[in-house]
């Protein structure tokens, strides 16, 4: 799906080699770009913390970064791509980013490309003739990301409905106790955007 495709001249790099020459350099402007998506003070600490116990966010983002480039430039991907996305997007639900910034940080993978390959980029149609299929493969991978953070989301809300119910309050006949309609009406908040989440990827299908 998102593995290298063949070609190029056998005299100059093509767009592939180009980009697991720079793999370290890549990896790095992209892992700056997702925390730049946080605000400041979260950004730096995810940037100063190096300890995957201190900083398991920090952790679950480089490694999936990591396995997400490699994969892109890899001969024969692997199933790991699901696994990395979800390394990252697991995290951006909890965090309730809404579903376009959770999922904006794959297109700034695009940018970090054109920025690391600019100089070789430049009027050399055969390598931007090869980036285009590289881009073509990042869109799907946005694809991808978004309807695993919808699934994550979709768990979420699950749990949230499962925890309400299992409050003794709600074993009340009536919704006279203050606290009993409040959580009824989180229940019904959680039910009409679980409906929501359903509708949504159901029209998605029907449109493919």
């Amino acid at each position: 799906m998102f593995g290298r495709k063949k070609g190029g001249s056998e005299t100059k790099a093509n767009i592939y080699e180009l980009l697991e020459s720079n793999y370290h350099t890549i990896v790095k402007k992209w892992i700056d770009k997702v925390y730049d998506s946080y605000p400041e003070d979260g950004a730096k600490f995810l940037r100063n913390k190096k300890d995957p116990f201190a900083n398991p966010v920090g952790f679950r983002i480089t490694r999936g970064i990591e396995g997400l480039v490699k994969e892109l430039i890899t001969e024969e991907p692997s199933e790991g791509v699901e696994e990395f996305l979800d390394s990252i997007l697991r995290v951006r639900a909890v965090q309730d980013f809404v579903p376009g910034d959770a999922v904006a940080f794959i297109f700034e993978l695009k940018k970090v490309i054109r920025e690391v390959l600019a100089k070789q980029l430049r009027d050399n149609i055969r390598l931007m003739e090869e980036l285009l299929d590289v881009e073509t493969k990042i869109d799907r991978l946005a694809l991808l990301a978004f309807d695993i953070y919808m699934g994550c989301r979709e768990k979420l809300f699950q749990l949230k409905v499962e925890e309400i119910k299992k409050r003794p309050f709600l074993q009340l006949e009536g919704v006279s106790c203050p606290s009993a309609a409040l959580s009824l009406r989180q229940m019904k908040t959680l039910r009409e955007q679980l409906n929501l989440v359903g509708s949504r990827r159901d029209s998605e299908q029907q449109g493919h």
